[in-house]
């Protein structure tokens, strides 16, 4: 908000809950809307009411002081009101409107989460798709080991993307119920339409069990959980790409102006995300604790500043995921040097064991074994010096090997080791290839899957303002989708 004073004064405080402004006022509309059909308000008396609410949503202060955003709105309209109605506010409990409230300012950021999760697997998909055909070496224990490419990694990302994005649709949904009629704990004595309620929020339905619509708020944690799992993977995928990054790899650039200036690190942007990641993963455990020694029953106890706490760890993720987004659509990647890695690291020896017992006779173990002295022998080495020492490794075990040349060749040559997987889910660029394709049609779905739950809280919102008689109002500004 902006303060009214001037600047020689100190600012007023402002209210609990400030972020919540927008849904406190979207949850006093649909309540008005109830007190005209039990008959508590009149027709003209819900309009007046709802058009003040309105114009609270939209002023850029709120009397003060006020002890939270709910008693700010309230006196906001009560100072416009030539009478204050008796009966408005009625049985008004404000257990279930914060928790109503928290919750519709959840999903909006929800919301948010799934469409910038969808962008970035988008990104993960484009950036695969363009390098699906440049080997490099994938590294087990540390050391190369297997061909693979960047095609084949970010695939994997975008995997982590689809996942997660199915499972935050899944908490919206599981969580997208509505508090209001709930009462403080056990529910209320006017009769109040829940479903209809629920439905003017845009929710799927009216909260179950009245305890739970006001001291639960597990949509607080599994909200905090799914960016927690994200932020993890976010890490791990970053550590991949400074070890890429840094002078002794050198398989990828970014540009100036993202990758930022460091004397000690090749690639600053990519630590700065790291950084972020540790930041949401404590604000996340810190959210958590913040909530464990509240009684479940004792609602009057319940945390009053969960939501604040989440609205930090959202405005984290959104930094986080913008920034990683815009260095996947930057990323480029140096084939010359990843190939002559896959060379120098001679990676090929799970392709020698197979050779050497699907073409040369050796039991399997006795395959691996040769193979791995072999590697440990010739690292370093180039296939033509390699041949005597594979013949005297397999001679030190008891086996003559023909050809020894022709094997190695093959076992190490780079463009074979990426093309000889057949399976599906592979590094052969064809799978990678049709699982991109895949991929893409998923991100779609999941797309599409919240254009239509935010498709239904337009609805919901619109049918409010046309019964208090604010759609000439709210047609270009509709609150559930202000950012």
């Amino acid at each position: 908000m902006t303060p009214t004073t001037e600047l020689t004064r100190p600012a007023p405080a402002r209210p609990d809950g400030e972020h919540l402004l927008r849904w406190y006022i979207v949850v006093e509309k649909v309540r008005l809307l109830e007190y005209q059909r039990m008959r508590q308000l009149s027709k003209d008396e819900a309009v007046h009411i709802g058009r003040l609410l309105h114009e609270a949503g939209l002023s850029p202060t709120l009397p003060g002081p006020a002890p939270d955003v709910a008693s700010a709105v309230e006196a906001y309209v009560q100072d416009r009101l030539p009478m204050t109605p008796a009966r408005w506010h009625v049985e008004g409990n404000g257990n279930e409107a914060r928790a109503c409230a928290e919750w519709l300012f959840a999903r909006d950021r929800l919301a948010r989460t799934g469409d910038q999760l969808v962008a970035f697997g988008r990104s993960a998909v484009a950036l695969a798709r363009r390098t699906a055909h440049l080997p490099m070496p994938g590294h087990v224990t540390g050391q190369p080991a297997r061909v693979i490419t960047p095609g084949f990694y970010f695939a994997a990302v975008a995997d982590q993307a689809l996942r997660s994005g199915r499972r935050l649709l899944y908490t919206y949904d599981l969580s997208n119920t509505a508090a209001l009629g709930a009462g403080p704990m056990n529910g209320q004595e006017l009769a109040w339409d829940r479903d209809r309620m629920a439905r003017l929020l845009g929710c799927a339905a009216a909260t179950p069990h009245a305890l739970t619509a006001v001291a639960s708020g597990s949509w607080i944690l599994e909200s905090s959980g799914e960016l927690t799992t994200l932020a993890v993977a976010f890490s791990r995928f970053v550590a991949d790409l400074i070890t890429w990054g840094d002078a002794e790899h050198g398989y990828l650039d970014l540009p100036a102006e993202i990758a930022g200036v460091s004397l000690a690190r090749s690639l600053p942007v990519l630590e700065q995300i790291r950084g972020r990641t540790a930041q949401l993963i404590t604000m996340s455990s810190e959210l958590a604790l913040s909530q464990r020694g509240a009684p479940f029953g004792a609602v009057a106890q319940v945390p009053t500043g969960p939501s604040a706490r989440l609205l930090e760890l959202f405005d984290s993720f959104d930094s986080l995921i913008r920034l990683l987004t815009a260095v996947l659509d930057r990323l480029e990647f140096r084939p010359d040097r990843m190939r002559d890695a896959c060379e120098r690291a001679m990676v090929g020896k799970p392709a020698l064991a197979n050779l050497l017992t699907l073409r040369a006779g050796l039991p399997w173990r006795e395959a691996e074994a040769v193979a791995g002295t072999f590697a440990t022998a010739a690292a370093g080495g180039n296939v033509a010096d390699a041949a005597a020492v594979l013949t005297r490794v397999c001679a030190e075990r008891g086996f003559d090997v023909p050809a020894p040349e022709s094997l190695l060749a093959e076992a190490y040559d780079v463009d074979r080791n990426l093309h000889r997987t057949l399976t599906g889910g592979s590094a052969h660029p064809d799978a990678v290839r049709a699982l991109l394709r895949h991929q893409f049609v998923e991100l779609g779905e999941i797309s599409q899957a919240w254009a239509e739950r935010a498709r239904s809280r337009r609805a919901g919102s619109a049918e409010t303002d046309r019964l208090l008689g604010l759609g000439h109002l709210t047609a270009l500004a509709d609150p559930c989708e202000i950012r």
